[in-house]
């Protein structure tokens, strides 16, 4: 099994508040990626749509899509390796902009459809063989 994006699909992008609204280098970083259609073909086998729970604890990228603060926390960007391949620069003006838009409300006014989620259809894929 393989667990990847659909990079072919780019609607995904805006449905991750992060990727659309604070983080749109995010896309620079799946450039060049392989189609779903090449990998499932690679492995002879079927891509399934992961969805995300809300409460996810796996730590991974999309994990924390319905708890935002926890972007803010250092130890959990440093445990997801695309904050490294986008920089310090658009890290930090992500995490700046993100707080002040938990702080005025902004955030939970723009995203108040993702409090009655369980879960989040967010791209990522399961290649399985």
């Amino acid at each position: 099994m393989v667990f990847t994006y659909d990079a072919d699909d780019t609607g995904w992008r805006q449905r991750f508040w992060l990727t659309r609204d604070y983080l749109p280098e995010f896309a620079d970083l799946l450039i060049g990626w392989p189609s779903l259609a090449d990998l499932t073909s690679a492995i002879g086998g079927r891509a399934e749509p992961v969805l995300v729970p809300w409460d996810c604890a796996d730590g991974f990228f999309e994990a924390h899509w319905r708890r935002p603060e926890a972007y803010l926390d250092e130890d959990v960007r440093r445990a997801v390796s695309v904050w490294t391949r986008v920089g310090p620069q658009a890290e930090q003006r992500a995490v700046s902009t993100l707080r002040e838009d938990l702080s005025s409300g902004r955030w939970a006014e723009r995203n108040r459809d993702l409090v009655a989620l369980d879960t989040a259809e967010l791209g990522l894929r399961l290649l399985v063989a």
